[in-house]
């Protein structure tokens, strides 16, 4: 049992440095908001910030519209970019992990 635990902790270290970037290396250099509303689900918030702009990431994968504003989602390397902009006074960028 000693084994079959120090194995699985090495394997659980293995894979955490594998992980390429971590939710806030995205947000480095922004002053940003973080959140979690849901369990396991963590949001960073970088108000008036068009990160996929920044990022030089092209056109958006999706578009959500509605009587306040728009969102651009992009999806980069397993996460979810999202450009919003609400009644036209105020944009951010939300970034989550997919």
């Amino acid at each position: 049992m000693k084994h079959y635990i120090f194995s699985l902790l090495l394997l659980v270290g293995v894979s955490a440095t594998a992980q390429e970037k971590s939710i806030l290396d995205l947000a480095d250099g922004y002053k940003y908001e973080l959140s979690i509303p849901f369990p396991g689900d963590t949001i960073v918030h970088i108000p008036y910030v068009n990160l996929p702009v920044q990022m030089q990431l092209g056109a958006p994968h999706r578009v959500l519209e509605d009587h306040r504003g728009y969102s651009n989602i992009y999806y980069w390397r397993r996460w979810r970019i999202s450009y919003h902009v609400v009644s036209g006074q105020r944009d951010a960028t939300t970034i989550s992990r997919l």
